[in-house]
């Protein structure tokens, strides 16, 4: 594997991942802070 590669795939795997979370703060923000705060 080059590293490019291995960058851009794990940049797409960050952003997907950030995506996710923005979407669940906004879809269900009371679930979020629940299972934020461990309750």
């Amino acid at each position: 594997m080059e590293k490019s590669v291995l960058k851009r795939s794990f940049h797409i795997t960050m952003g997907l991942f950030v995506a996710y979370l923005l979407i669940s703060v906004i879809e269900y923000p009371q679930d979020f802070v629940n299972g934020f705060l461990g309750k």
